[in-house]
C-alpha cells in the first residue's frame, strides 16, 4: 500500500522515514567469460534474492523458477543450444546498445527520463615548450 518513488542515481538527501523501505539498485559488471560457465545454482540463488529476474538467469542459460529452483535437465539443454550458437572467441569487451537505442529506452528501463547526450568541446591543449 505504500509509494514507489524513482531517484537519479547518486542521489542524496533522501527522506526515509520508520517503516519506509530504501532499496538501491544498480547495474552490476559485465562479467568476464563465458556466463554459460557460472554456476547454476549461484544464479538460481541470485533469482531467490532478488538480484537476477529469471529473464536475466536464462542469459546465462539457468532455466529456474522465481524462487530460484533451478531444472537442471532444461538448463543443460538451453546451454547446449546457447554454447552452439557463440563465437568461437569471445569479444574482449561488449560495450551494449549505441547511445541513440540507450537514451531511448531510458524511461522504460529505468522510470526516469533520458539524461541529456554527452557534448564533447574542441580539446585545449598545452602549448609544447621549445627544445
Amino acid at each position: 500500500t505504500g509509494v514507489v518513488e524513482y531517484h537519479e542515481s547518486k542521489c542524496d538527501n533522501v527522506i526515509v522515514n520508520k517503516g519506509d523501505i530504501l532499496s538501491f539498485i544498480t547495474w552490476g559488471g559485465g562479467g568476464v567469460g563465458n556466463p554459460l560457465k557460472r554456476e547454476a545454482d549461484i544464479v538460481g540463488l541470485e533469482v531467490k534474492r532478488g538480484l537476477v529476474t529469471v529473464e536475466g538467469a536464462r542469459r546465462y542459460g539457468v532455466v529456474c523458477d522465481a524462487h530460484g529452483i533451478v531444472d537442471d535437465t532444461a538448463t543443460k539443454k538451453l546451454r547446449s543450444e546457447m554454447q552452439s550458437k557463440r563465437p568461437a572467441k569471445d569479444p574482449v569487451f561488449n560495450k551494449g546498445p549505441d547511445l541513440k537505442t540507450i537514451l531511448a529506452n531510458s524511461e522504460r528501463e529505468t522510470h526516469l527520463k533520458a539524461p541529456k547526450p554527452p557534448v564533447f568541446q574542441p580539446s585545449a591543449e598545452m602549448p609544447r615548450a621549445a627544445e
